[in-house]
Formats: C-alpha cells, sequence, structure tokens
C-alpha cells in the first residue's frame, strides 16, 4: 500500500504517481485501510469506484444549484418589483416564500437532522413566515390569531409522540422535545402583549405544551428527570 503525503489519501501498489497532485509516491506498508483506495482496480484490471464519495458529491452538487437557484430567484424579483413598483411590495411576498422553502428543504429534506429537529425548525421558521405575511396584510389578521397558535400545537404533539414511541432516542429527541415545548406558551404571551387578539387558540396550544410534558413526567417520570437534569447540567 502507498500513501501520498501531500493529500493525505491512500494508494494503490501500482502507481507511482499521486492522482491528485501528481507527485511521487513511495511505497510505505498500510496496515489497516479506513477509506477507500484512490487507484484501486479489482481482479479484472477495472478502476473500483467510492460511490459513498460519489454520492456525496450528488448531494452537495444538489445543494449548490438549489442555492444559486434560490438567488437567482431573490434577485429577478427583486428587480422586477423596483421596475413596476407602484406602491405595491409584492416582491416581499415571494420573497418570504422562497426563503421559507429554501429554508424547509435545506433543513428537512437534504439535511441530516433527527426529527425532532426538523419539526423544531419546520415550527419556527413556518411561524415566521406566517408572521411576516401578517405584517405585510393588516387587514388580513388571522395568520398570527390562529395559524402561529395552530402551528405549534401541532409541532408539540408530534414531538411528543415521537419522544413517547421513540423511547430509545431520547437522549437526542429530549432537548429539542423541551424546546418546542416552551415554544407552545408563546401564543399565550404574544396575546398579553397585544400582538394576538383571540386567545382561544393560544390557550389551547399552551394546553397541549401543559399535557405534552405532564403526560412524559407521568409515564417516564423517572427516564425523563433524568434526561432533564444532564441537559441542564449539560
Amino acid at each position: 500500500m502507498k500513501n501520498c503525503k501531500r493529500c493525505s489519501v491512500e494508494l494503490d501498489d501500482a502507481l507511482t504517481r499521486c492522482p491528485l497532485c501528481q507527485q511521487p509516491v513511495e511505497g510505505e506498508a498500510i496496515e489497516e485501510r479506513t477509506f477507500p483506495l484512490y487507484g484501486q482496480r479489482n481482479e479484472k484490471g477495472e478502476l473500483i469506484e467510492d460511490h459513498d464519495h460519489k454520492a456525496r458529491h450528488r448531494k452537495r452538487r444538489l445543494q449548490n444549484n438549489f442555492v444559486f437557484g434560490t438567488i437567482l430567484l431573490l434577485s429577478v424579483t427583486i428587480v422586477m418589483n423596483a421596475m413596476t413598483f407602484n406602491g405595491d411590495y409584492w416582491g416581499v411576498y415571494v420573497i418570504s416564500s422562497v426563503l421559507y422553502l429554501w429554508f424547509s428543504v435545506k433543513h428537512t429534506i437534504l439535511s441530516n437532522n433527527r426529527a425532532c429537529r426538523k419539526i423544531l425548525l419546520q415550527a419556527v421558521s413556518l411561524s415566521v413566515f406566517l408572521a411576516v405575511i401578517d405584517v405585510m396584510i393588516p387587514d388580513f389578521h388571522s395568520l398570527i390569531d390562529y395559524g402561529i397558535p395552530v402551528v405549534l400545537t401541532a409541532a408539540v404533539g408530534v414531538e411528543g409522540m415521537l419522544l413517547h414511541f421513540r423511547k430509545s432516542r431520547w437522549k437526542s429527541y429530549v432537548r429539542d422535545f423541551f424546546v418546542m415545548d416552551l415554544l407552545g406558551y408563546i401564543p399565550i404571551l404574544l396575546f398579553v402583549v397585544g400582538i394576538i387578539d383571540v386567545l382561544w387558540p393560544s390557550v389551547v396550544a399552551a394546553m397541549v405544551s401543559f399535557l405534552t410534558i405532564s403526560s412524559q413526567f407521568a409515564f417516564s417520570f423517572k427516564r425523563f428527570k433524568d434526561e432533564l437534569r444532564r441537559l441542564l447540567h449539560h
């Protein structure tokens, strides 16, 4: 086995130069190989493909294309709104929608985050998106009054079920669940400060948060207490 110290890759014995930097390499025995070799061949003399590397490359290329498409769409929207401006900021709706879509795809479909983390990020991003649209349409106040409490209620309920049915993943789920449960009380605070006008959806969201965390104490008290203690100590 040969090793290119400059590129930190392992090479097939038949190679005299590194295929990356083209520098001569010296033979050096390596007992254990921890990643695929560049230039390694099978019995037929065919190069062995690194499928994991190809998969990572395709994913990275997809992410780059998505980011470029998002920037291009936002730029076109801003230019078009400026060229046709008549007092209407319609570009804000498009930009908000695109940014929400970009955030959702990046942190859900293309992300390796845990399920609870995806739900948490999705609930926060959707709540912010609804708030922005609501501010842009003053006469249409239902998105803050009803939309945000409904989104947070659903997210808290789903995370509670995940924590209940996936007990083997408590250590990785409890932090996101705890944060999501606290967010369930946000609508009540918004009502107190006068941002939300309708009380009952906010009360429902707070009640679901309270019942969800209470059920964890009731059915899994010791384990939930131990995880919370570990979380707070860290």
